[in-house]
């Protein structure tokens, strides 16, 4: 990313930024602050693509100014974006009737009410993205899908758990959406066979389908696949009830890449595929039991959820031993029942650094203790009661 944006270049048709890149912050408030002063530039008219990915703070009153500032954007990417509300929705179906790609995903203030609002008013919209919406629900997909028959591109996986994705909604897509090339329906486990076939039956241009995590698909719809799908590139069917069986007569000529993390296909059924498929499968598929251990060591300790996880498991378990350290000295709890440590490293005191084994390593390196020191104004009263500076 350039570190300015060519005001002079009238030619400007496409601007992204990734809110969370360091690269991207700066540039992306000046081009914020611009559109929010309602500043022309020479691009504002030719502007038709914009992406703002990752950026917590896009608030409803910057994507009205951005809407006003650059009026002939068709493509919208605001993935992983947060602050923006169904009002900006909204104001998307008022501002922009020749919208042809929206991207919303992971948004979880949507309702389905404004998606459905832009597919009866953007009738040009090919690609929607809603995956992971989590307030969206099945019935308004049913709505969407029925309002907007021209979807080239549609991702509804991850929405709402207690109204998941049925088959009734599938079936409407497969009567609704011939166009349709690329289709995700991650996670949705209320689907099965009978729909996924019906769409198969209806729809025979696809190029890339994720079924991963539809734990009611099995062989059938595997088979409709390998006979419906000449065009596929692109196939995700983890976590599946796929055999063996119906994995070997996937014989699709495009097919570039296959995913069947979680099935039960075996390395000698997978030889039987093309070679220029490139295969995503369990990476213990095959190994022994302490290869698998270290691997899932080395997987977890690089995986940003899992390191942020243990950094509030270790903040909570401090909060947790400082309130009982409080508890016990308050009361006097060792005193009444005689308590006597068979083991000092193991005894709670008013630091956390004398509640856990000093020779305990943390992620095989400097013991675990040393990573559990701490000075707040709580363990500051824990040390006057300790020393008997007042009274509790």
């Amino acid at each position: 990313m350039q570190s300015e944006i060519d005001t002079n270049n009238g030619k400007v048709t496409h601007l992204e930024f990734v809110g969370d890149r360091a690269s991207d912050q700066n540039l992306l408030e000046k081009f914020l602050a611009s559109a929010c002063k309602e500043q022309k530039t020479s691009y504002s008219s030719n502007l038709r693509s914009l992406k703002i990915t990752h950026y917590s703070k896009l608030s409803d009153k910057k994507i009205l100014y951005i809407l006003r500032s650059y009026s002939n954007i068709v493509n919208l990417n605001f993935e992983r974006s947060e602050s923006f509300t169904d009002a900006s929705l909204i104001i998307i179906a008022r501002l922009c009737p020749n919208l042809e790609s929206l991207n919303i995903c992971g948004n979880q203030d949507i309702t389905g009410h404004p998606i459905y609002k832009i597919a009866q008013s953007c009738q040009k919209l090919r690609h929607l993205d809603i995956g992971f919406c989590g307030n969206i629900t099945d019935d308004f997909v049913y709505k969407i899908v029925k309002a907007n028959c021209k979807l080239e591109l549609l991702c509804i996986g991850g929405l709402k758990r207690y109204k998941p994705i049925s088959d009734r909604t599938i079936s409407t897509i497969a009567h609704s959406c011939p166009n349709l090339r690329h289709f995700s329906l991650t996670g949705c486990h209320n689907i099965t066979d009978n729909s996924v076939n019906k769409l198969l039956q209806h729809i025979h241009n696809l190029e890339y389908l994720e079924l991963d995590q539809c734990r009611l698909i099995t062989d059938s719809s595997i088979r409709g696949v390998a006979n419906s799908c000449p065009n596929l590139e692109h196939l995700d069917i983890s976590a599946c009830d796929a055999s063996e069986t119906s994995i070997c007569i996937i014989h699709c000529s495009n097919l570039e890449y296959l995913s069947i993390v979680g099935t039960n296909v075996s390395k000698g059924a997978l030889s039987k595929l093309s070679p220029k498929i490139k295969i995503k499968q369990d990476s213990t598929l095959e190994m022994e039991p302490k290869e698998e251990l270290n691997d899932l060591r080395t997987s977890l300790i690089k995986d940003k959820h899992y390191q942020k996880s243990i950094v509030e498991l270790e903040r909570d378990m401090r909060g947790t031993v400082e309130r009982l350290s409080l508890i016990v000295r308050i009361y006097g709890l060792k005193e009444k029942i005689n308590y006597q440590p068979t083991k000092p490293e193991y005894d709670t005191n008013y630091a956390i650094t004398e509640f856990v084994p000093r020779d305990i390593k943390y992620r095989g390196k400097e013991p675990l203790s040393s990573h559990m020191k701490f000075q707040t104004p709580r363990s500051e009263f824990h040390q006057r009661l300790r020393e008997n500076n007042f009274s509790p």
